[in-house]
């Protein structure tokens, strides 16, 4: 099995998973039994012919299946340049529509929703575009050159800034609404378990944005969420002494 089969199977395993589409509707559409479709996955040997069959089935592309596999290679490099970060921070409102392009907005549709003239639409998308941002393309139309899980430097200025104005925003909210929820707990745990609940609560916020991406591409409704998570040790009499 080649490296690029590998990495095909993997994009067209993620992509049917957001279509809610298992290996018994493939075996059931395709006329094969589950162990040979199982089998085709496992041993990797897909051929051209009967991937553009699964994509057909699951009202796709093979493009999309491509483009997915593009998009993985790019995730590890998804940190925006230092000048980047002091662009954004000294521009919060051009930070703010870089987030509705990554969620998948159009200019059009931001420009009408946001009553933008298309003056202010034309220097925002030369700002983004002259910070390596984007390509801005003839009729307004982009390309991201970024991916679309940001990740913020540690000490980096736009951390800060979100820090500061932006989780306090988020935290204010009762968090009672539909698809909403937060829990703040105290508890005694071991260094070990300390360790494993951070590298936990990493992992499910890296796997979460990463089916968000997936879900997007196939053209699931997606939405713009924040989530803070933040554990370390801490007590309260040390905020109200005794």
């Amino acid at each position: 099995m080649s490296g690029q089969q590998q990495e095909v199977i993997i994009a067209l395993k993620k992509l049917l998973k957001a279509k809610g589409i298992v290996y018994q509707d493939l075996a059931h559409e395709l006329g094969l039994s589950l162990a040979s479709i199982k089998r085709l996955f496992s041993q990797e040997d897909l051929t051209l012919s009967r991937l553009d069959q699964i994509c057909t089935f699951a009202g796709m592309q093979m493009s999309d299946v491509f483009k997915l596999v593009e998009s993985s290679k790019q995730e590890n490099s998804r940190e925006l340049t230092d000048e980047q970060e002091n662009r954004l921070t000294q521009h919060p409102q051009r930070l703010a529509y870089l987030e509705l392009l990554l969620s998948g907005m159009k200019p059009k549709q931001i420009e009408k929703e946001f009553k933008l003239s298309e003056a202010q639409t034309h220097k925002i998308l030369s700002d983004l575009d002259k910070w390596e941002l984007i390509d801005w393309l003839p009729g307004n139309k982009i390309r991201l050159k970024i991916s679309e899980m940001i990740k913020l430097k540690r000490q980096g200025p736009l951390r800060k800034l979100l820090q500061e104005k932006g989780v306090k925003s988020f935290l204010e909210a009762d968090f009672s609404g539909d698809l909403q929820y937060q829990e703040f707990m105290t508890m005694k745990v071991s260094e070990s378990t300390l360790r494993k609940l951070s590298t936990q609560f990493k992992a499910l916020l890296l796997e979460a944005a990463k089916d968000g991406v997936v879900e997007a591409e196939v053209g699931l409704p997606v939405k713009s969420v924040g989530a803070f998570v933040a554990i370390r040790p801490w007590r309260i009499v040390d905020v109200f002494g005794l």
